[in-house]
């Protein structure tokens, strides 16, 4: 399905909610006065935390996309266990973008058939395909490796 015909999502809007839940309510007013409905995603980001230790860590993510890449790639590894959690993000407005599962699985330091997605309401969306990850445009997918 095309990306425009969804319509905008709520994190290309209010790009402070890839942060912590805590420093969302000070944007609900806004949010509330556009008519968008949020519980359900709101609800997945929650559920994705909860079952996600490393994102519930304080601590530094470290890029592994290099500074011009048309995708940003970040990387936050567990202080207190294995697990590893990357996102990928297409800031182009316009244009969708593919990355390759295997350097995806490089800089997660696993196998490329390991690499499982959490983003909300679209876990396991890349479990198929020909080794690409499309990202629409202004569009973040989180990747997790335990």
């Amino acid at each position: 399905m095309n990306q425009a015909r969804q319509g905008p999502r709520i994190y290309n809007l209010f790009p402070t909610l890839l942060g912590f839940v805590a420093r969302w309510e000070e944007r609900l007013p806004a949010i509330a006065d556009m008519g968008f409905d949020i519980t359900g995603f709101v609800a997945a980001v929650n559920r994705m935390k909860a079952e996600t230790a490393v994102l519930n860590e304080e601590g530094p993510q470290k890029r592994f996309t290099v500074p011009d890449a048309l995708l940003v790639g970040l990387l936050r590894r567990s202080a207190q266990g294995s697990q590893r959690a990357a996102a990928l993000i297409n800031p182009d407005p316009e244009q969708g973008r593919y990355f390759a599962r295997a350097e995806l699985a490089s800089a997660m330091d696993i196998h490329p058939s390991a690499v499982r997605e959490i983003t909300p309401l679209h876990e396991g969306a890349s479990a198929a395909g020909n080794g690409r990850l499309r990202l629409d445009p202004r569009s973040l997918r989180i990747f997790l490796a335990d």
